[in-house]
């Protein structure tokens, strides 16, 4: 949700900036997205979209606990490849 809304931010103020100023985004690493199921998801866009499975983790502790609000918070992410293009589904 947070890369979500920071991608919209610069994004926006990308827009909104004038040709002649200076370029604040110069490339995006990666767009993430938060899932219901991540290995249904990650099997979707590797059997249907051709994405390519680079990496998957596993994220805990008290740090992400308070960042998110949430106790007992354990996430997963996968890192997804399509080309030169990266998405992170959460």
């Amino acid at each position: 949700m947070l890369r979500r809304t920071l991608l919209t931010l610069f994004l926006f103020a990308g827009a909104l900036c004038p040709a002649s100023g200076p370029q604040l985004v110069s490339a995006v690493d990666s767009i993430g997205l938060t899932v219901s199921d991540l290995d249904r998801s990650v099997d979707f866009y590797t059997s249907v979209l051709s994405f390519q499975k680079v990496s998957e983790f596993e994220a805990d502790g008290p740090e992400l606990e308070h960042l998110q609000g949430v106790f007992g918070l354990r996430l997963r992410t996968a890192r997804l490849r399509l080309g030169d293009e990266f998405i992170e589904l959460t």
